[in-house]
């Protein structure tokens, strides 16, 4: 059984994959704007770290009891029986000691020295307890790379979902507040702009890559209220408004709107109009078109044309279609409408003239 350790100044070691690693430097860069894996992991530790690890024991129970729960016959509560209960009791704990046994399973290819915050610190390196992985021969530097090995191994939207967890926390207890008495919410953006919002829900990881608050919003100034939804991960700070400066509650025509637009357009692009498009695709291009799910706008027609190529026809804003089909190049060709074919065409064009000029 290891020694109860101590961390002087803060300073702890650790070694992650070279995968958790690249993740690490990527996030930090992406959330906080600037590499800074100290701060960037004291963060991640802090919002997914367990009480205790006795809790992988009891969440295990808890749920197979919940299992069992399920089967009951209505109006009768399912009894489980001394010998069932000491079997469930037998499989958490096994549960538990597999989930410990993992934490060592990473390679470990670069090393790192981090300053653990005060918090943080405190909960690793108890003054007057030991730590609750003392017992589970459970090092805090293996505890806190195992967390971020996992981390890292999660879609970017249940990273954002740990990384944004204060943030999303309030936001759902704000959504959960009472219907009658909802607040707006002023958001305050990473690029200054500051927007009103009525909230009516948060989107769902199918929905898109990452959280979106989503509501009927105004530009902070103005009045209209329409269908929109900020990105997390761009709002700096948000301030509930006083309920003398108008009511936050969405209506249940609100919400149809609301749930229409996302169906039209998709959680992203709630924002603008809905135009049609008609787009040209070579048969590579369709490859693409049947391969590329992030973003992708739904058709409303397809025909062939000449050459194995393909016309589609979509109903979506301007900044979906041109975020889509850029990367395709000349494997998809805008035919209307004519501004938003020139805008690629500029854009294509401005592009060959930067790697043209570059060449001296």
């Amino acid at each position: 059984m290891f020694a109860n350790p101590q961390c002087p100044e803060g300073r702890q070691h650790i070694s992650l994959s070279n995968y958790a690693y690249s993740i690490v430097m990527s996030d930090s860069q992406t959330f906080m704007g600037t590499i800074n894996y100290s701060g960037f992991i004291n963060r991640i530790v802090l919002n997914s770290m367990l009480e205790s690890f006795d809790e992988l024991e009891y969440e295990e129970d808890e749920r197979i009891n919940n299992e069992i729960t399920k089967y009951a016959k209505p109006g009768k509560k399912t009894l489980i029986t001394d010998s069932e209960r000491e079997v469930i009791s037998k499989i958490a704990m096994a549960h538990r000691n597999y989930q410990l046994a993992s934490l060592t399973q990473y390679s470990k290819d670069v090393p790192l020295k981090i300053r653990l915050n005060k918090e943080l610190h405190e909960l690793l390196y108890p003054l007057h307890s030991d730590w609750s992985g003392i017992k589970y021969n459970i090092s805090q530097g293996d505890y806190i790379k195992s967390l971020i090995e996992e981390y890292a191994r999660k879609t970017i939207f249940n990273r954002e979902s740990i990384y944004y967890k204060k943030t999303l926390d309030d936001l759902d207890a704000f959504l959960d507040s009472a219907k009658d008495d909802k607040k707006r919410l002023l958001l305050t953006l990473t690029n200054g702009s500051r927007f009103i919002i009525k909230p009516y829900r948060i989107s769902y990881d199918y929905e898109a890559d990452y959280h979106y608050i989503v509501g009927m919003g105004v530009q902070e100034g103005t009045k209209d209220f329409v269908p929109a939804s900020y990105r997390i991960s761009r709002i700096e700070k948000i301030t509930p408004r006083s309920m003398s400066l108008g009511s936050g509650k969405i209506t249940e025509k609100e919400k149809k709107t609301i749930e229409q637009k996302i169906k039209d357009n998709g959680i992203s692009y709630i924002l603008g109009e809905s135009v049609e498009h008609i787009i040209k695709l070579t048969s590579k291009g369709m490859n693409m078109y049947n391969s590329i799910f992030h973003q992708r706008p739904t058709y409303d027609q397809i025909q062939k044309g000449d050459n194995g190529s393909y016309i589609m026809t979509f109903t979506a804003t301007n900044r979906q279609i041109t975020n889509y089909f850029f990367t395709f190049a000349n494997e998809a060709e805008i035919i209307s409408p004519k501004e938003t074919r020139e805008w690629i065409q500029n854009r294509y064009k401005s592009a060959y003239d930067s790697y043209n000029n570059s060449l001296g």
